[in-house]
């Protein structure tokens, strides 16, 4: 068959949605496979994790000072999700040119 558009769903990071070319069947793929053909299709969906920013401080000339005596920005993450979430690699920034600004220490947040 000839696809002319795919309506998509939410993309989640390390997980791709897409055509499997041996069956032209629909569905999502836990191994990205940019430039190259897609494998398997995956029986289940990945769902995405259940991150949210719960807490901001932006700015902070005074309010809070951290572990250090500074008065540094900081930022909550609260994981709703059912299983632990990796943080490493994921990343903040305020510049959409610089889209890694700010990357997480390696720290797996606990599950809600």
């Amino acid at each position: 068959p000839i696809y002319e558009y795919e309506h998509f769903p939410p993309q989640t990071a390390d997980v791709s949605y897409g055509i499997d070319g041996g069956s032209d069947r629909v569905g999502y793929f836990s191994l990205p496979t940019p430039g190259a053909p897609n494998g398997d299709i995956d029986a289940a969906p990945v769902p995405p994790p259940a991150l949210v920013i719960s807490e901001f401080m932006a700015d902070n000339e005074g309010t809070l000072r951290d572990d250090d005596g500074d008065y540094s920005d900081w930022i909550e993450i609260h994981n709703a999700g059912p299983t632990p979430v990796d943080l490493t690699g994921v990343t903040l920034t305020d510049d959409p040119a610089d889209p890694q600004k700010w990357s997480f220490p390696s720290h797996v947040l606990a599950a809600d």
